[in-house]
């Protein structure tokens, strides 16, 4: 599988997409995009990682092999040590199979979070939410 994306760890939390993007454009080549995930616990900051996009399987490998060198020092980001390797591409999911799905697992909600608010987070184009059959808090 020619995978375009790689995972790459180590990144001080306060460091913002764009930041991350602009040194990653200026030290490999061929960057599409870069991917962020918010902190849980305070939204202004990530969780440590990202995701960088490639315009090709080449390019992200050149990335790699730059990013991996140790020789005569490891590679460093903003003062701190990164990881980096190939990201594990998501599966696609049949249609079919997704028909099937019964339950929806849902991490990370506030206490006080409804039912209803998180039928209002799915999509108005997906299949119709059903009711909630069983509602278990998990801590």
């Amino acid at each position: 599988v020619d995978n375009c994306r790689l995972f790459v760890g180590g990144i001080p939390k306060t460091v913002v997409r764009e930041q991350i993007l602009t040194e990653m454009q200026k030290i490999t080549d061929g960057v599409q995009n870069v991917i962020v995930y918010p902190s849980a616990n305070d939204k202004s900051k990530n969780r440590g990682f990202a995701f960088v996009e490639y315009d090709s399987h080449r390019s992200a490998a050149m990335a790699r092999r730059k990013l991996l060198r140790q020789i005569p020092q490891p590679f460093t980001l903003w003062g701190h040590t990164i990881a980096v390797d190939w990201a594990e591409p998501e599966l696609e999911v049949d249609d079919d199979i997704m028909q099937q799905v019964k339950v929806l697992y849902v991490r990370n909600l506030h206490i006080d979070t409804q039912e209803s608010t998180i039928a209002r987070g799915v999509p108005e184009d997906s299949q119709p939410v059903g009711t909630c059959e069983e509602n278990q808090r998990l801590c």
